[in-house]
């Protein structure tokens, strides 16, 4: 009996360790844009930064991501309500997104508009 109890405890200590191992921080990045006309071109962040499973953590593709870009742009004296708007998914891998944003670069400059870095954008985890 001792050693059924024993060997249940040590299934749900090690169940317990797998979860919290699961829900380990881990950086996540993306990077945001803006599209406007041919004389406005575009808005492009620098790669950013978040944190998942932080406490307080709340999923950055969420709308709050977008409005938070807006507002950088509105701070910038620049009309958001003519832009759309897009950008990369967060992911694990920073490789890849800056090669994402390098690509939309290179795009957008081999058709003649203009690149506006907007370095200084960053992610709030707002509750």
């Amino acid at each position: 009996m001792k050693t059924k109890i024993l060997f249940i405890a040590l299934a749900i200590v090690c169940s317990s360790l797998g979860i919290a191992s699961a829900q380990k921080e881990k950086s996540v990045y993306a990077v945001a844009i803006s599209r406007g006309d041919t004389k406005t071109g575009i808005y492009i962040s620098q790669v950013i930064s978040s944190t998942m499973n932080k406490p307080g953590y709340i999923n950055p593709q969420n709308f709050s991501f977008k409005l938070q870009w807006e507002k950088k742009l509105e701070m910038i004296d620049v009309s958001s309500t003519y832009l759309s708007w897009f950008g990369c998914d967060w992911n694990e891998d920073y490789e890849y997104v800056s090669k994402y944003r390098e690509d939309k670069i290179y795009e957008y400059k081999k058709q003649g508009l203009p690149i506006h870095y907007v370095e200084n954008f960053s992610f709030r985890q707002e509750k």
